[in-house]
């Protein structure tokens, strides 16, 4: 059977990116896709190239719309998605040209719910990081409460994104469960949406090969100090995501290494905070890191200087 596959891919302003975006997309071995463009009210020339596109290749739809978000853009692509499997590209970033005939093999092969692979990360001065694995992940088929270990503990498995991005979803777990993105959250919304996905599906199989270039664009909203510490929105989710695993009964140590990324992420918050003089949510951030800071004591067990630096940060007035 020829599964389609739906490409949803989020656009906002990215002329300088998308070429190199689409270009990816359209050249991909596997061929029977639906390439989903939702411009979410680009004032640049990105609606035109997309239109462009459009009109030479038949698998590319382009909806334009008002500016409300990366999740609005992307719950209005699942919402006309018509693949067998959902697939993510984010508009600045490029994939190989065989990462969907992979994951496609991968997922139908087993016939389970979701395939990922590795990545690279990519600057704009033409480095490229090749994300490295320092204890190796089995490429089998695995239970997802199994698979939440080598997504979670970074430390020993870089190459194991936690992002929609380098995976392949199967459409009706999202469809029949409707899972969206929550369109209220100005950050980290894929990781929570992922989660969600991840606590519905039974196995996930993974690969190693490192199919999906991760643009590290300083302009991106994560690189935005004041965003980030206004909407607090990687703490709340991955508060939600604690709750979630909890709910679902996932082993105790999965979760508090999901407490270490928060306190993580609140200490980066913490620091950014004083660094700029923005300190209007500091005394919030360290009620979340007082929250968790045993399962980051617990976690970090090999690593006293983060303890320890993050300590520094809490005893700052």
């Amino acid at each position: 059977m020829d599964y389609k596959v739906s490409v949803i891919v989020p656009v906002y302003n990215a002329e300088e990116y998308i070429v190199r975006c689409l270009d990816s997309i359209i050249n991909q071995t596997y061929k029977n896709l639906e390439i989903i463009i939702i411009d979410d009210g680009s004032t640049d020339n990105s609606p035109e190239i997309c239109d462009k596109y459009a009109m030479v290749d038949e698998r590319i739809i382009v909806i334009h719309k008002e500016n409300s978000g990366v999740s609005s853009a992307r719950n209005k692509g699942i919402e006309i998605a018509t693949g067998d499997f959902i697939g993510f590209v984010d508009s600045d970033d490029f994939i190989e040209p065989d990462m969907y005939e992979k994951l496609v093999s991968m997922i139908t092969s087993y016939d389970i719910d979701i395939a990922t692979c590795g990545y690279s990360k990519d600057y704009p001065d033409g480095e490229i990081v090749l994300m490295e694995n320092i204890e190796e992940v089995p490429e089998c088929p695995m239970p997802v409460k199994d698979f939440l270990g080598y997504l979670f503990i970074r430390d020993k498995h870089r190459n194991v994104p936690g992002y929609i991005w380098s995976k392949l979803f199967r459409a009706s777990v999202i469809k029949e469960n409707n899972i969206l993105f929550d369109e209220n959250m100005v950050m980290t919304e894929d990781i929570l949406f992922l989660a969600y996905i991840l606590m519905l599906s039974k196995k996930i199989v993974y690969t190693n090969k490192r199919l999906y270039h991760y643009f590290q664009r300083e302009t991106s909203a994560y690189h935005s100090y004041k965003l980030r510490i206004d909407s607090m929105g990687t703490l709340i989710a991955y508060e939600r995501i604690v709750e979630l695993f909890y709910e679902n009964n996932v082993d105790e140590n999965i979760i508090d290494y999901v407490k270490r990324f928060l306190v993580y992420h609140a200490s980066l918050l913490l620091k950014m905070s004083y660094e700029n003089d923005y300190l209007h949510k500091v005394n919030e951030i360290k009620s979340v890191i007082r929250k968790h800071f045993d399962a980051y004591e617990r976690t970090n067990s090999e690593y006293p200087e983060r303890i320890a630096e993050v300590k520094e940060l809490m005893n700052m007035p």
